[in-house]
C-alpha cells in the first residue's frame, strides 16, 4: 500500500477519489443511463429520418455529413478546449487536461473499480445537452431544404456519434481483463485506436498528439496522428 501511495498516478487517483468524486456517483447508473439515453435519440432520430417513408437521399447524406462534422468538433474542442485555457471554458480545460490526465497516463491506462467510470463516462445530461446543441444549430436549415427525413438523418448521425465517442472512450479505459474489453481486443483497428489514445496519454504528446477520440480522420489530415500507436505489441 505505502508503494502505490508513492505512485504520483496513484496518490492523484486516491485524491480524485476523497475530494472531486460525489459521494452519491454509480459508475453502475450512469453507463445503464447512458444506454437507455443513446437508444431513445437513436430510435427516435431514425423514426424522424424514415418519417417519410424509405429515406432519401438527402437523408443519407445528412446522416454521412454528421458523422464527419462530428469528428471535426471531437478534434477540435479536444485540441483547443481541452488542451488549451480558453477564456470562458477553462473549467472544460481542467478536467481534461488536469482531471483526466492526471489520472491515467500512458503506462497507467486502465481501472477495475467502476466508481472511476466517474472520469472516463459522459454524464447524461451532457450526452443530452450535445445531441440538443448540434440539432439546434443544424435542424432548422435542413428542415426548411430538405424536410424531416434530413434533419432526422443528421441527428440520428450525431446520436451514433455521441454513443461511439462514449463506448470507445471506456474501451480505452476498461480492465483489460473484462469481456468487452477482450472482445474489441479481437480486431487490429480497435488496438490501433486504443493505441492511438495511449500515446496521447503519454505527457510529451498529450498537447501535440491523437486529438480523435474515435477515428483518426482529422489526426491524419492535419498531421497530429502518434505514429507510435502504429506499433501493435503483444495483447
Amino acid at each position: 500500500m505505502q508503494a502505490a501511495m508513492n505512485d504520483p498516478i496513484e496518490r492523484y487517483r486516491a485524491n480524485y477519489r476523497s475530494e472531486i468524486l460525489p459521494r452519491r456517483y454509480d459508475g453502475r447508473a450512469n453507463v445503464r443511463n447512458n444506454a437507455l439515453v443513446y437508444a431513445a435519440l437513436a430510435v427516435a432520430s431514425a423514426l424522424a429520418m424514415g418519417s417519410m417513408g424509405r429515406p432519401a437521399r438527402a437523408a443519407w447524406i445528412a446522416l454521412a455529413a454528421s458523422l464527419l462534422v462530428f469528428n471535426l468538433f471531437e478534434y477540435a474542442y479536444h485540441r483547443w478546449v481541452s488542451h488549451r485555457r480558453q477564456p470562458g471554458l477553462r473549467r472544460s480545460y481542467q478536467r481534461h487536461a488536469g482531471e483526466h490526465h492526471g489520472f491515467f497516463d500512458a503506462a497507467n491506462m486502465t481501472s477495475p473499480r467502476m466508481e472511476d467510470y466517474h472520469i472516463t463516462v459522459h454524464p447524461t445530461g451532457t450526452i443530452v445537452a450535445y445531441f440538443i446543441a448540434f440539432n439546434l444549430a443544424f435542424a432548422p436549415p435542413l428542415l426548411w431544404l430538405w424536410g424531416l427525413p434530413a434533419a432526422g438523418g443528421f441527428a440520428l448521425g450525431i446520436a451514433l456519434s455521441l454513443l461511439q465517442l462514449d463506448l470507445l472512450h471506456f474501451y480505452y479505459h476498461l480492465a483489460p481483463s473484462t469481456p468487452m474489453c477482450r472482445f474489441f481486443d479481437r480486431f487490429g483497428y480497435m488496438r490501433l485506436l486504443k493505441r492511438m489514445h495511449a500515446a496521447h496519454h503519454d505527457r510529451r504528446l498529450m498537447a501535440s498528439h491523437g486529438f480523435n477520440i474515435t477515428h483518426p480522420l482529422c489526426d491524419f489530415l492535419l498531421g497530429t496522428f502518434p505514429k507510435e500507436a502504429l506499433r501493435d505489441g503483444p495483447r
